[in-house]
């Protein structure tokens, strides 16, 4: 060893580093992270790094985990098409909407909530959809805020102007500026920036969402495990980063704006091109027709102007008055592909493609033969047959004589904008889905064809809905339902003729425009026929489906005197469709057109109901047949309006779903009723428990556990006096996320209801997995006991479950002493119903229950 060779320990020793080499090449996973400039979700400092409250949880999450995170930040378009092209990893701070998990896989646990709101110029009076008929409203593009707030629009047949921004802050400038009237942010945004512009909050909201994690479809499931994992702990420590984050970024005040420094870098970079041109241009016209004396600088002069004319990223052509080519640069030959010997002596027209028309080049000619500059658009073709598109600008060139001897052509290359212009133009007019024309092709159509009709010409209107869609979703997944609409689109391709036109209206809903005709009794048959061919089976993926449609019919001009008014009196007979029990055709008359503007005025109305303290909360008992006590009761929300008669609830709480207004007034319910329970305690009345509907949005969307929590703390409400009561359907479109919500729910201390229980699913395997204590027989079979066997038969069954699977059981909806003798003899001894009491305020109901059952029945 001692006289071992040098070159022999060299060897050994690169030997032991190899050996040891994975060691010090060991690497945590790269997690690459994609977010918008949407403070204080996310955000770049002016330091150039990430911050906000998704930046603080990923970078929490990523030490943890040992994750090495990339940043990407993009604007929100960018954001997606990035996801979705698996880009990125992970996007932080998107909304989830059952559209985008259709494209995206997202983690269980939310965030945060957050939901939209419209915000105009001061000075303007917007309190309602109605008042934006003919504004300007700003929105975000593909944002699910605006998104939403749109098909808003498109509910309420309200038309204005959308302008697209690329994000929240720009909204707010244009709303400042005074380039827009309105427009759409969301409530984290606002709190914080609303005070640095000149802009106002108005009543309307809507959109509440659940802010999560995203990554492209299908991917990275483990990554978005453990930031559930690693979230889920956060929020149960009021110490840690998630608590601290969230206290930190919603407590600041929103900064100035300032212009980014790209944007500037930008805009110089334009101005700079625009004098470049202008300078380029003036000098060339004072060459042409100015003499010099000096002729070694008057070389110079043109040298540097052929140079520029060279180097010039656009093309340009000198031709002779007689048209023919004497000049092109080496831009004209890349963009052409004609070499420079094969295009000088021909002429222009050798680019044509035929796509413009005669006159185009006539306009053109006869302009610079004047001597004037002519601008417009051409679509050439180049040498190899493939077209493209020039933006042109064509000039004289005159002589020191004022005479034109030449022309000249600077033409720009916009191919890639017209392309991009033609796909947002396809997109504006064609559903994404289905691939049918959409809505707003529909009104244009319209529009296009009343102008043009003869006098004995009739049109025809079918709306279609697909009337059992939802449970269709429900029960196979809405990428399910997707793959129905898309056979339906095909099916009603195939009945219309060619001259019709067919489209997917919104949703589930599409239309049809038969061929001009003189015969309404041809409308009509045609609704029977696209009625009868829907309710052939389908068969989607292996599965055989019967569906059902309704069809509301409007033939103009009888059924409105204006596109508008024709495809309102549409919607209006379609609903009626629908609410005499679908699967049927309704034919317009003038009395829908009354009950939709009806509806509308409530929509408007319930905007400020909340505001104006007009809502309020009545409460039914709930009695022990067994002991003839008084066990709990029912909070049942109430509307009044001092200058509308009053209006049932199952009037307004549809609306208040369709507009997301039951996200703020249920909570503001179930925060009310626990505080009056509390109340009622407090005066000497037993404890009863207490029973509170819960609606979809509230459960779906909104961070439902934790609202339940502060409201049952800031109340002192025993958590075990309080029972949710939620339908069949909400539970069924996430299996897997409804149980994790209901078991956070249940963490607690609260009991679960299932509402209107025998009206959905019914059965005892979905029944077991779910958390609930209780189930609720639908008021619907109850009235109909003993007089329709089979309803008879379904409560009989449904009580049968509630005993074998050890559940609570109430019946609804009580109203006779039969009614009540069959539930008592089948072991149901807790009902509901008018038989004892209706809904009463609060002191009655205290009343109620100091009297006694027998004398408050």
């Amino acid at each position: 060893m001692k006289h071992m060779h040098p070159m022999m320990l060299t060897a050994c020793a690169i030997v032991l580093l190899i050996l040891h080499l994975p060691t010090f090449t060991h690497a945590d996973q790269v997690v690459r992270v994609g977010y918008e400039q949407n403070h204080p979700m996310a955000g770049t400092a002016e330091n150039g790094k990430a911050q906000g409250i998704m930046i603080d949880i990923v970078e929490e999450v990523a030490s943890r985990e040992g994750w090495t995170i990339q940043y990407a930040p993009c604007i929100w378009n960018t954001c997606l098409e990035n996801l979705e092209n698996a880009e990125i990893d992970l996007l932080v701070g998107i909304a989830q909407t059952p559209e985008r998990a259709q494209k995206y896989s997202y983690n269980q646990h939310t965030v945060i909530s957050n939901w939209g709101l419209l915000y105009s110029r001061p000075g303007q009076k917007i309190e309602n959809y109605a008042d934006l008929n003919g504004k300007r409203v700003a929105v975000v593009k593909n944002d699910v805020y605006c998104n939403t707030f749109i098909k808003m629009l498109q509910q309420f047949n309200i038309r204005c102007d959308l302008v697209y921004a690329d994000n929240f802050r720009d909204v707010f400038d244009m709303i400042d500026w005074g380039e827009v009237d309105a427009g759409v942010a969301n409530r984290f945004f606002s709190l914080l920036n609303e005070r640095s512009f000149k802009v106002k909050p108005t009543p309307i909201i809507f959109s509440p969402v659940s802010v999560q994690v995203a990554a492209p479809k299908g991917k990275h499931a483990a990554l978005l495990a453990a930031f559930d994992t690693r979230l889920e702990a956060m929020k149960k420590d009021r110490n840690s980063v998630y608590h601290q984050s969230l206290k930190r970024w919603l407590g600041i005040e929103g900064a100035g704006y300032r212009m980014p420094r790209w944007l500037l870098w930008s805009l110089g970079g334009v101005l700079g091109g625009a004098l470049l041109l202008g300078i380029f241009v003036a000098l060339l016209r004072r060459e042409v027709l100015r003499k010099t004396a000096d002729l070694n600088h008057q070389v110079e002069e043109r040298r540097k102007l052929f140079a520029a004319v060279e180097q010039s990223a656009n093309s340009v052509i000198i031709t002779d008055t007689q048209g023919v080519i004497e000049y092109v640069n080496p831009h004209f030959c890349m963009v052409t592909g004609y070499r420079y010997d094969e295009i000088i002596g021909q002429k222009p027209s050798l680019l044509k493609s035929g796509k413009q028309p005669p006159e185009l080049y006539a306009e053109l000619w006869q302009t610079i033969s004047a001597g004037r500059e002519w601008r417009g658009e051409f679509c050439n073709k180049r040498k190899n047959g493939t077209l493209y598109w020039d933006l042109c600008s064509i000039a004289p060139i005159r002589n020191e004589a004022g005479e034109i001897t030449n022309f000249i052509a600077v033409k720009e290359d916009i191919t890639s904008r017209k392309a991009h212009e033609e796909s947002l133009n396809w997109q504006a007019s064609h559903d994404s889905l289905t691939g049918l024309y959409n809505r707003y092709y529909l009104e244009n159509h319209l529009s296009a064809t009343v102008k043009r009709m003869e006098a004995q010409q009739t049109l025809s209107l079918l709306l279609i809905d697909i009337d059992n869609l939802k449970f269709v979703n429900d029960t196979f997944g809405h990428d399910f339902g997707d793959l129905l609409l898309i056979e339906v689109a095909k099916r009603l391709k195939r009945t219309a003729s060619e001259d019709s036109v067919v489209g997917r209206f919104l949703g589930d809903e599409f239309f049809l425009v038969a061929p001009l005709t003189g015969d309404r009794e041809m409308a009509v048959n045609l609704a029977h026929q696209v009625k009868r061919l829907l309710s052939e089976l389908f068969v989607v993926e292996e599965v055989e489906l019967a569906i059902t449609a309704s069809i509301g019919l409007v033939i103009y001009p009888d059924d409105g005197e204006e596109e508008n008014n024709l495809l309102r009196n549409a919607e209006a007979a379609l609903h009626e469709a629908k609410r005499l029990g679908r699967n049927t055709i309704v034919c317009y008359t003038s009395d829908f057109h009354q009950q939709a503007h009806y509806r509308l005025m409530l929509a408007s109305r319930l905007h400020r109901a909340l505001e104006n303290e007009e809502f309020s909360l009545q409460y039914q008992p709930q009695i022990c047949l067994a002991t003839g006590r008084v066990i709990g009761v029912e909070a049942l929300l109430r509307w009044e309006c001092p200058d509308l008669a009053p209006v049932s609830a199952t009037e307004f709480i549809p609306i208040l779903e369709e507009t997301g207004l039951i996200v703020p007034v249920g909570t503001w319910v179930l925060q009310q009723a626990c505080c009056q329970a509390v109340a009622w305690q407090r005066a000497g009345m037993v404890s009863l428990r207490l029973s509170v509907n819960i609606s979809a949005l509230q459960f779906q969307r909104g961070d439902l556990a934790e609202t339940v929590r502060q409201i049952l703390a800031e109340s002192g409400l025993d958590p075990a006096l309080l029972c949710l009561e939620l339908t069949e359907s909400m539970l069924m479109i996430d299996t897997a996320h409804a149980q994790q919500k209901l078991q956070e729910l249940r963490d607690l201390g609260v009991s679960l209801s299932l509402d209107d229980f025998g009206t959905g699913y019914s059965s005892l395997a979905y029944l077991s997995r779910l958390p609930v204590q209780e189930l609720k027989v639908d008021r619907s079979f109850i009235h109909r006991l003993h007089t329709t066997p089979s309803d008879t038969a379904v409560v009989n069954t449904i009580i049968a479950m509630a005993q074998e699977l050890g559940l609570e059981l109430i019946a609804e909806g009580v109203e006779t002493e039969e009614q009540k003798q069959h539930l008592l003899a089948r072991g149901c001894t807790t009902i509901q119903g008018f038989l004892f009491s209706r809904s009463l305020a609060p002191e009655k109901f205290a009343e109620f229950i100091d009297q006694g059952l027998s004398d408050g029945g």
